[in-house]
């Protein structure tokens, strides 16, 4: 692997002035761990966007393993990685819709994207979260039971490994679409025989009153407690 700068520039306008932020920097970067060092206004944070192709140098090339970082496209950004000082994140986005994202932006394949996704989130399990909240409940309610939610709006439960953790616990599920049929939630009925604790439906809505009355059918079938999400709201 080598990382070659070959004479960088960058320079920006500013009305009628023109500032070089960065000028006439050669590098070349083999393996290994390098520092930059510069004070503020110095450049690095520009140089190091040129190096991650974020923005264009106004003149000078950059190469990796001898081939313009341009030409490389989408290869180059699968071997190169950039986490800045300060970066953006979106509150609205879940934890699975952000890795979503940056898989898409790295370029995975969906297959693959959702397959490691799953893998991260399962070995990067939150049941620590949910021990650390119902801990301190506990501190001032010792009699109510308290609902666990599984993960990706209540319908993934792979992180809990422990049911066993307090003894006044249950789990509660959503679901608002797809088939209304006992195989669509069979992994929701499977957890719950697993760990032998009562499982709740907490919203169910937004779909045909014939969705509905199939779906509900379905629950009763399965033992399965259920509320309507507008008589939740109510």
């Amino acid at each position: 692997m080598e990382l070659i700068l070959e004479h960088v520039s960058k320079q920006f306008k500013d009305r009628q002035n023109i500032k070089k932020a960065v000028n006439d920097v050669n590098l070349q970067l083999g393996p290994g761990v390098w520092g930059l060092l510069g004070a503020n206004g110095s450049g690095k944070t520009t140089l190091m966007r040129m190096i991650c192709g974020i923005m264009k140098p106004t003149s000078g090339h950059i190469r990796y393993d001898g081939v313009s970082i341009e030409d490389l496209g989408d290869t180059y950004r699968d071997v190169i990685g950039y986490l800045p000082q300060e970066f953006g994140f979106y509150p609205e986005f879940t934890v699975r819709q952000y890795l979503e994202y940056i898989a898409a932006l790295k370029g995975l394949p969906d297959k693959v994207a959702r397959q490691k996704i799953d893998e991260l989130l399962t070995r990067l399990s939150l049941e620590d979260v949910y021990k650390k909240g119902v801990a301190a409940i506990r501190e001032v309610d010792s009699n109510h039971i308290i609902l666990l939610g599984g993960a990706q709006w209540n319908g993934n439960f792979k992180p809990f490994k422990d049911s066993k953790f307090d003894d006044k616990i249950m789990y509660t599920c959503h679901r608002y679409g797809g088939e209304p049929t006992q195989a669509a939630i069979q992994t929701i009925i499977n957890f719950r025989d697993s760990v032998n604790l009562p499982m709740y439906m907490g919203e169910i809505g937004h779909n045909t009153d014939e969705w509905q009355a199939a779906f509900c059918q379905t629950m009763r079938e399965n033992n399965i407690g259920y509320t309507f999400w507008p008589y939740k709201k109510m």
